[in-house]
């Protein structure tokens, strides 16, 4: 950002740092402290203009002993030089000059939370400028502040000037690795895999770049009327209060039994009275504690305390939730409950489990759903609703890990090849066919690369719709894909043993 005048003042006692003109005029009749310490003294004339948030600030009433000459201190979490320059584009003076994109996006971000909306729209037509200097952090910022015009403008640039190979042996030559950069780091998985999915496409598709492929909004609350939670009844002797001030009841014993002991430290005093006054079940009549949890996840960790309780409906992200918060107040039976659930479902959910695994630190469980994963046969860059929350250095791992594997999968099924007595067609770096089925030969001149029927469990041919094997022929291909798929779960084991060592400690 070019040099301007929002150098800040301290004062002569040396306690207080003002902000240069004009943010420190006397006719001031609000405060604002940065968070490195400076004041603000500004005028909510002026800003009540600019902002419809900080005009419904204002037309709040004013704690008591506030008054022109003594304005109340508002904090805000913004450092100086960001919001110096937010309110320079307030104000009647000088806007200043954007020389980075790195000094601009702050500055946005704090237009859209003050919703500044003419600020909003002119940092956004300057973002852009920054197109052909930085491509992938200009995509990376749109995504994150769910700029659609701009994420696809910086797609189509990059498509125009990266250059990658996806048929390399080398992942560094890769689409996926080539637009690893930068700010692209913090984005989301689905952010990532639509601009990987945008640049190996023919043509130009119409497309959205800042939303998930897969569209999947996972609940973010669990009813309060299922069947597996106490009702409101006097059977409960207990109310936990969550953190958004939810009431969820309880029977003290059950809890205390489970090992949630530490989920009744913070007693509310009796004759306090929360939630709704109308409420047909006062808390006062019950013994009240608060949980520091969300409503969500303080449910879903009582209702493990219960007999039975029926997991299958919770979603993967409240799931990672709720062992998190069962590891906080040390209840190891909801750990090991939840821990048995994914291993049942490794085969259905392998990155969900994986992801789940990998940041609790169970090794065993995360070496299962990646053996699983790369043996499915899922093509590459495809996303999946397991990815939905996740970012997008855990998608490049999920790719890199996919690409080493199918090159020792094409090295596999070319040894096997060579010492086959009759003759398979040889695939020789041919990764596509591996995505289609990795484990399958090819069999020259009676059927081109065989695979399993979804629906008669047969073996068929990918050009034609119907079985073009001969019975004995069948019958010898199984039992040769059968030895080549032991060696592929070797070679899938290797992979996966290098992998969880590197980032696994």
């Amino acid at each position: 950002m070019s040099s301007n005048n929002n150098s800040t003042a301290v004062s002569a006692d040396g306690a207080t740092v003002v902000a240069s003109a004009p943010f420190n005029l006397p006719t001031a009749d609000v405060t604002f402290r940065t968070h490195d310490g400076v004041e603000y003294r500004l005028h909510k004339a002026i800003l009540s203009i600019a902002s419809p948030f900080f005009n419904d600030m204002f037309s709040l009433t004013q704690p008591h002993g506030t008054d022109a000459a003594n304005p109340e201190v508002i904090p805000i979490t913004e450092l100086s030089r960001t919001f110096d320059t937010l309110l320079r584009h307030c104000y009647p003076v000088d806007r200043p000059v954007f020389s980075t994109l790195a000094s601009l996006i702050p500055v946005l971000e704090a237009a859209i939370k003050y919703q500044i909306l003419s600020t909003v729209t002119v940092l956004r037509q300057t973002m852009v400028r920054f197109l052909e200097a930085d491509t992938l952090d200009v995509y990376a910022a749109a995504c994150r502040l769910n700029f659609e015009n701009e994420a696809k403008l910086a797609a189509v640039e990059w498509k125009k000037k990266a250059s990658w190979d996806d048929t390399s042996s080398d992942f560094s030559r890769t689409s996926a690795s080539v637009s690893f950069k930068g700010k692209i780091f913090g984005i989301s998985a689905g952010a990532f895999f639509n601009l990987l999915r945008f640049m190996r496409a023919d043509a130009d598709q119409d497309m959205r770049f800042t939303t998930n492929t897969v569209d999947s909004s996972p609940s973010t609350e669990i009813a309060a009327d299922l069947p597996f939670m106490p009702d409101d009844s006097l059977s409960c002797d207990t109310v936990l209060i969550s953190k958004d001030s939810v009431k969820i009841y309880a029977h003290s014993l059950l809890v205390r039994l489970a090992g949630g002991e530490c989920l009744f430290r913070d007693r509310v005093p009796d004759t306090v009275v929360t939630g709704d006054p109308d409420d047909p079940l006062p808390c006062t009549s019950l013994s009240n504690f608060r949980v520091d949890l969300d409503s969500r996840t303080l449910r879903t960790l009582v209702m493990l305390f219960y007999p039975h309780p029926e997991i299958q409906g919770i979603p993967f992200h409240a799931i990672q939730d709720t062992i998190k918060a069962a590891v906080r107040f040390k209840v190891s039976k909801v750990i090991n409950i939840l821990r048995q659930y994914l291993q049942r479902r490794i085969d259905t959910n392998p990155i969900a489990v994986y992801r789940i695994a990998f940041s609790r630190g169970w090794r065993n469980e995360a070496k299962k759903a990646l053996q699983g994963l790369l043996q499915s046969g899922v093509p590459k860059l495809t996303y999946c609703s397991d990815l939905d929350g996740a970012f997008s250095f855990e998608y490049l791992k999920f790719l890199q890990l996919e690409h080493n594997y199918q090159l020792d999968a094409l090295n596999v099924v070319t040894r096997y090849n060579d010492k086959c007595v009759h003759n398979w067609r040889r695939i020789d770096g041919d990764l596509s066919l591996l995505r289609t089925a990795p484990y399958l030969p090819m069999i020259e001149g009676r059927a081109y690369l065989c695979y399993k029927s979804c629906g008669s469990g047969l073996y068929g041919s990918s050009r034609n719709s119907r079985c073009v094997c001969n019975v004995e022929l069948l019958s010898e291909t199984l039992g040769r894909c059968e030895s080549l798929q032991a060696r592929l779960r070797t070679a899938a084991e290797e992979i996966v043993t290098k992998h969880l060592a590197r980032f696994m400690k």
